[in-house]
């Protein structure tokens, strides 16, 4: 099997949060799917350790020479006809640019000699002026967000540096948030790191340590945090500080100043930029982040609670995502309460040390593992490859369910009414016909409401989808199981093996695609013979009066002029239907019911029992979807049929049409 070629071009392989990511990319990347490159745009100089460690992998390592403090033309017109030669020789398939003037050298370098490469972009930062107070990062940017359509996608590390990105003027429609991922085995915590550390340093063994991992930067704000040491130390005069990274060292004389004037230099100890960073971590008691802007994705707060060390930080970023409530969060330039939020953790008693340290590395355990993300890239550069391969999705659909189920994430949805939906909708279906530890999959699982309910009966669930906005939200309500894997890909691309799965799901799904036939088949192929699959597709009302088709078809005018308004007008008009359609009609339905009426034919009244939440949720699926096809009952059995599904049975209750079948 070919190898899938990706070609990184980063600035330098200095130790930083960008680099640390793509050498933790490339460590984990599988090698028997694809052959990393790397481009470095500057020289070796300082960075040898790091280009050597990256070609200790057996990896490639181009450098191109440039001072990108001081470029001139000699050394850029250089510089780029060295970048011309590697992408001749290595041939992409796919081009990783990482930060902004990376970005650019990828984009320069796919037009001229890669034309066929699929180009991604790496964003690793949110907005500041810090960032651009130099003309040079300005101009960077103003490129940036001027050919910011031309990428086959840009990779975010955060929600928020999308965000503002996007309000600057870069275009995101086709962009995705990948948080940076953790080495469990690397980062891992350690008594003997502990032991040892302290021996380095020349403090007892019970001394409590404060660690500060950062470069000296004013982003850094080094300032808070030595007011905040200032006032632990007053209490606790037996903490030490523990401070490394780059210019972090005794001759930084405005570093060593501020320990000075608060009080605490004698108990501050300067390590400078250590390849060590997962022994000094795990010999800590508490890591903080003291930043005051520019954070995106802070590596340092999840390398420290991967290895049990809890983490106090500043409101910058993503650090409140990270920390979750396995750590504190405080203010910016606030050292008072900074201060009590490193109180809190060296102050208590060992018992509950032990569980701040469990929940610390659980945390990271369970949402940002480094297998997980590297699988996330690597599925993006697949999902690229394919995309000339796939036709079988529309793409503003796929973008209208990604917004769906980012405003309706389903965490308003009682436990209650998620399970009678789901008996609805898989009342039918033959659990005890699965084996034991059963493998499957869900082909369409948006938010992973469904998905929740199954992965507690199976062995590993796999959710497909091909919105990555969508696949946020599944993530992060099915966090705490541990056996379901996560997809990027449309229905003609479905990542697992043919003949692979003990059963199947797509539910509301392949009606919103071209060609439902087709995508019905792809389910198909990745079934065992005799598993089950079960379907839901739109009905065409085939069971109803004449009457009501009428006032569908009525309301496909509606339809079609509100799916094609922008995601919020969509939104606040399907919310406004909910409220003035969904709700009365559902309600009216309801009290006609308890005089004895037949409500089953009324408009809307299988919403009778439903919450406002579901009727909005509903209401966006039906009017805010751009593709919408319906069926009938013997137009889904004879596709069922052809795509080699047999003993097929299909629900006498709502919702319809759901059936069930077994592959040939």
């Amino acid at each position: 099997m070919k190898k899938t070629k990706v070609l990184h071009i980063i600035i330098g392989l200095y130790v930083g949060g960008a680099e640390m990511m793509l050498y933790k990319l490339l460590c984990a990347t599988n090698r028997e799917k694809f052959e990393p490159v790397v481009v470095a745009l500057m020289g070796r100089g300082g960075q040898r350790d790091m280009i050597g460690a990256v070609e200790d992998l057996g990896i490639k390592v181009y450098t191109l020479d440039m001072d990108l403090s001081c470029p001139t033309p000699k050394t850029t017109l250089r510089a780029w006809w060295k970048l011309q030669r590697v992408l001749r020789r290595e041939k992409p398939d796919v081009i990783q640019g990482w930060m902004y003037h990376s970005n650019l050298a990828a984009l320069l370098g796919r037009k001229v000699r890669a034309q066929g490469a699929k180009l991604v972009w790496a964003i690793h930062n949110t907005r500041n002026e810090e960032l651009f107070k130099t003309r040079l990062n300005r101009l960077f940017d103003t490129l940036g967000q001027r050919f910011s359509g031309q990428p086959d996608g840009t990779i975010y590390v955060s929600q928020i540096g999308r965000q503002q990105h996007g309000e600057a003027g870069y275009n995101t429609s086709k962009s995705w948030v990948v948080p940076n991922g953790f080495d469990m085995e690397l980062f891992a915590p350690s008594q003997q790191a502990r032991q040892d550390v302290r021996e380095e340093i020349g403090v007892p063994q019970n001394t409590m340590l404060v660690g500060l991992f950062s470069r000296w930067h004013a982003m850094k704000d080094h300032s808070n945090f030595f007011q905040a040491a200032n006032i632990v130390a007053y209490s606790h005069p037996e903490v030490h500080f523990v401070l490394a990274g780059a210019g972090i060292f005794h001759d930084n004389a405005e570093l060593v100043q501020l320990a000075r004037e608060n009080g605490v230099e004698a108990q501050t100890h300067f390590l400078g930029e250590r390849q060590d960073m997962p022994r000094l971590m795990a010999a800590l008691d508490v890591m903080v982040l003291s930043s005051s802007h520019g954070e995106a994705f802070p590596l340092v707060l999840g390398e420290a609670m991967a290895c049990g060390v809890p983490g106090v930080a500043t409101n910058v970023g993503e650090s409140a995502q990270i920390i979750g409530e396995a750590g504190i969060v405080v203010p910016i330039k606030n050292a008072p309460e900074l201060a009590a939020g490193i109180a809190h953790f060296i102050e208590a008693d060992e018992q509950a040390k032990t569980q701040f340290s469990q929940a610390a590395r659980a945390r990271i355990q369970d949402n940002f593992s480094l297998q997980s993300v590297t699988r996330r890239y690597e599925e993006i550069y697949q999902t690229l490859l394919n995309e000339n391969q796939t036709n079988n999705a529309d793409a503003g659909t796929v973008a209208g369910f990604g917004d769906e189920w980012t405003r309706y994430d389903q965490s308003e949805l009682s436990e209650t009414e998620r399970a009678e939906i789901f008996e609805q909708y898989f009342g039918i279906f033959p659990w005890d016909s699965l084996p034991e530890n059963a493998q499957g999959f869900d082909l369409g699982s948006g938010s992973g409401r469904w998905a929740q309910c199954v992965a507690p009966r199976v062995g590993v669930l796999h959710c497909v989808d091909a919105s990555d906005d969508a696949l946020n939200v599944a993530r992060k309500n099915l966090a705490d199981a541990g056996n379901v894997r996560f997809h990027y890909a449309s229905v003609d691309v479905i990542p697992l093996d043919d003949n692979s799965m003990d059963f199947g799901y797509s539910l509301g799904v392949l009606h919103h695609v071209p060609d439902t036939l087709s995508g019905l088949q792809s389910c198909v192929k990745k079934l065992k013979p005799g598993a089950p699959f079960l379907l839901y597709l739109y009905y065409a009302f085939d069971n109803k009066p004449s009457w009501y088709r009428a006032l569908w078809q009525a309301s496909e005018i509606g339809r079609g002029a509100i799916s094609q308004a922008p995601h919020g007008v969509r939104d606040a008009i399907c919310t406004a239907l909910a409220a003035g359609v969904y709700l009365p009609l559902a309600r009216g339905a309801k009290l006609l019911e308890k005089t004895g009426r037949n409500v089953e034919n009324l408009p809307l009244a299988i919403y009778r029992g439903r919450s406002f939440y579901t009727m909005r949720t509903d209401a966006r699926d039906r009017f805010g979807t751009q593709l919408e096809q319906r069926f009938t009952r013997a137009e889904i059995q004879d596709m069922m049929e052809k795509a080699g599904l047999e003993n097929i049975h299909f629900s006498e209750t709502v919702p319809f049409w759901c059936a069930v079948g077994t592959k040939k």
